[in-house]
Parts: C-alpha cells; structure tokens; sequence
C-alpha cells in the first residue's frame, strides 16, 4: 500500500491526537483523584463540627443569673 504525503501526514496527526489524548485522560484522572480525596477531607471536618455542634446545642446556656451567681462562689 502506497501513502500520499496528505496520508501521512494525516496518519501523523491522528496518532499525535491519540497521545495528546491519553496524556489529557492520565492528568483528568490524576485531578479527579485528588478532587475526591479533598472531598473525603472535607466531609471528615463537616461531620467533626455537625459533632461539635451537637455537643454545644447540648450544654445548657449561661444566663445572667447563673453568670452572678458563679462569679459570687468566686469571691
């Protein structure tokens, strides 16, 4: 089979778009996998202040009485 320089130069570009494309795929993948592990990060610190959000929702609040009344078992 013989190939005109049109067909070569085609065959050229085509395996030059075939790299260029796996090259974009590996560094897509490469952020994807990075994304996702800021994500899992990122939930981690949600879920621990929903917890410490939890945990304050749950202490009774000072009131002005209770502030005096504290600040006189102090003196």
């Amino acid at each position: 089979m013989t190939f005109s320089p049109n067909s070569v130069e085609l065959e050229a570009a085509i395996q030059d778009l075939a790299e260029d494309t796996i090259e974009c795929s590996a560094q897509l993948h490469v952020r994807i996998d990075m994304l996702a592990l800021r994500l899992q990060n990122l939930c981690g610190l949600v879920n621990a202040l929903e917890r410490r959000i939890a945990q304050l929702e749950g202490i009774p609040e000072v009131t002005d009485v209770q502030s005096r009344c504290f600040l006189q078992e102090l003196d």
